[in-house]
């Protein structure tokens, strides 16, 4: 959820800076919100789960911090007045303390109560038809700069009411081998930086956790929309919601990709469209001048206050796809290690050594206890032909030695091979 946040923050703010950009090709009456204005992200789905608000107020100007909301007083509302009250977990970020589901037809509102004592509510917004993921399908395919890969489709089917419009959001999840792993690594002990000389004890010894395998996990950071409005059904066939590039390391051993399809209204999908289409780079360049992008929460204190973000009611379906490199690429290499790993280092125990940097970027002018003290190396191996200034042991840097670094080494509930 907070990394949808970012995402929805990263648009958001985009918007305003294109708006600001806009604004200094030719003048336009609109109102840019300052720093503090409140900022809500917030999705109500049919799921039966705890569901989450999360609040922050402004952006940096890296658009990757934001201001956390915290001490608010959160809660929903339905129209047969069942009330559903929130309790701040981490800073801004707000859970139900019951699980509960959105019911079709049935509205619902956010209330929201700072600790400045403002008041927030949003209109009543509500939930009319149901659609199914019936599949997922991936084949490999040329994109439109010619670039080979993996195309992900999916296709669905309406279930219930007349679904128009939908919002993708999809979690891959795919496995890491660390292409310079051994079962040895280096333990350093009593090492005391503050004395001079340093004093310091290290062994070779087997490893204590499973450090070859692991799964890394990254979920979609665009807006991808999809609108049958001008069809004469419902229904969506071979629709691309990801394509993947053969040479993406995240295809090398085994991919898994969980899609999750959102059915909006007509105004959750005319908000998510003009986030998008306003935080694209050709949308600098355009005539069209937004003004303030408005949301369906408002202020009860402040009828000029602008707030930010949108509550969201919507049913939902998911699906996850599971396969591998060779099954589109058999007769080929794998995808590079996202990390140089061909490269040696033969550091010695305790002298310094001046290391080539472009060919072993982990290492500097360090002896080996300070590079496994500070997690830059591991073992790779003994030697047995020492240079005059070279150590006994051969290293590798850490990441291509321990997956551990880019992944979780805990497999997956879900994970099929």
């Amino acid at each position: 959820m907070l990394g949808k946040s970012r995402t929805i923050a990263r648009c958001v703010f985009a918007f305003y800076l294109i708006v600001l950009i806009n604004g200094c090709i030719e003048p336009h009456d609109f109102t840019i919100p300052n720093g503090n204005n409140l900022v809500i992200d917030a999705l109500l789905t049919d799921e039966l789960k705890r569901h989450e608000v999360v609040l922050s107020r402004g952006y940096s100007f890296d658009l990757d911090s934001t201001i956390v909301e915290t001490g608010a007083n959160v809660k929903i509302m339905d129209d047969l007045l069942n009330e559903y009250s929130f309790t701040e977990v981490e800073g801004g970020r707000y859970v139900s303390d019951n699980e509960f589901e959105a019911k079709v037809g049935v509205g619902y509102t956010l209330q929201i109560s700072t600790k400045d004592g403002s008041l927030y509510s949003s209109s009543s917004e509500k939930f009319d038809a149901n659609s199914q993921i019936r599949n997922i399908k991936a084949e490999r395919g040329i994109n439109s700069f010619d670039k080979d890969g993996v195309k992900i489709f999916l296709e669905n089917n309406a279930l219930s009411g007349n679904p128009q419009y939908f919002r993708y959001e999809y979690e891959e999840t795919y496995k890491i081998i660390a292409p310079k792993y051994v079962n040895l690594d280096f333990k350093l002990e009593n090492y005391d930086p503050c004395k001079s000389p340093d004093t310091y004890d290290f062994s070779i010894v087997a490893r204590d956790e499973q450090q070859k395998i692991c799964y890394g996990f990254q979920t979609s950071s665009e807006i991808i929309q999809v609108s049958t409005q001008n069809q004469n059904e419902s229904t969506i066939e071979n629709q691309l919601v990801r394509f993947i590039p053969a040479d993406d390391y995240i295809l090398s051993h085994r991919y898994s990709i969980l899609v999750k399809q959102y059915v909006q209204s007509e105004k959750a999908y005319s908000y998510y469209k003009s986030l998008d289409d306003f935080s694209s780079s050709e949308s600098v360049f355009t005539d069209v001048q937004p003004g303030f992008l408005e949301g369906n929460v408002k202020s009860e204190n402040n009828t000029e206050e602008k707030v930010l973000g949108l509550f969201e009611v919507a049913s939902v379906s998911s699906k996850r796809l599971f396969f591998s490199y060779t099954d589109f690429f058999p007769d080929e290499p794998l995808p590079d290690y996202p990390f140089k790993c061909s490269s040696l280092a033969r550091p010695p125990v305790s002298q310094p050594q001046v290391c080539n940097s472009s060919t072993f970027p982990h290492c500097r002018e360090r002896s080996l206890y300070i590079l496994i003290d500070d997690g830059s190396v591991a073992y790779w191996s003994e030697t047995e032909n020492q240079g005059c200034e070279a150590g006994p042991y051969i290293v590798v840097p850490r990441v291509c030695g321990d997956c551990t670094l880019l992944g979780s080494n805990e497999e997956p509930e879900f994970w099929i091979e």
